[in-house]
């Protein structure tokens, strides 16, 4: 989770616009299976929610490899 007290924006404008930035960073989480979520207020700032499932024994199978 990151967060800050900026001016706040429209997500779904900002994902539907033609910056990378939000785009990417949902392209990345997605790779791994995990979720990517936001809440912005006009004046009251943004925070963004990133989770990704993590199990150990996906990573030992990769690394043994």
């Amino acid at each position: 989770m990151v967060s800050d007290s900026g001016v706040g924006f429209d997500p779904q404008a900002a994902l539907s616009g033609p910056g990378l930035g939000l785009i990417s960073m949902r392209e990345r989480i997605q790779l791994v299976k995990g979720e990517l979520s936001m809440e912005s207020k006009s004046g009251r700032g943004t925070t963004v929610y990133a989770r990704v499932p993590f199990k150990p024994e996906d990573y030992r199978t990769s690394l043994a490899g």
